[in-house]
């Protein structure tokens, strides 16, 4: 069975290919009016969101930019997180 590695709030996650579908990306609208995405976990929980964005497509170029990028971005712990 092959595995998807996942970062959810600092802790490596480990999901099987049909649990990942379950993860998933949203877009919706703001109060703001702008375009917005959220990505959330399979219990529902907000994991990471994007800012806000005034066109669909923006927030749809957002969402795969970090699907493109991510997965080979560096983690950094900062001092204040230590003390």
């Amino acid at each position: 069975m092959k595995f998807t590695i996942q970062f959810i709030k600092g802790r490596i996650i480990r999901y099987s290919k049909s649990i990942c579908k379950m993860i998933k990306f949203e877009i919706y609208i703001g109060q703001d009016g702008l375009y917005h995405w959220r990505l959330k976990a399979i219990n529902g929980e907000i994991v990471c969101w994007g800012e806000g964005y005034s066109s669909f497509k923006n927030a749809q170029y957002s969402i795969a930019w970090v699907k493109s990028h991510a997965p080979s971005a560096p983690v950094y712990t900062l001092q204040s997180v230590m003390a």
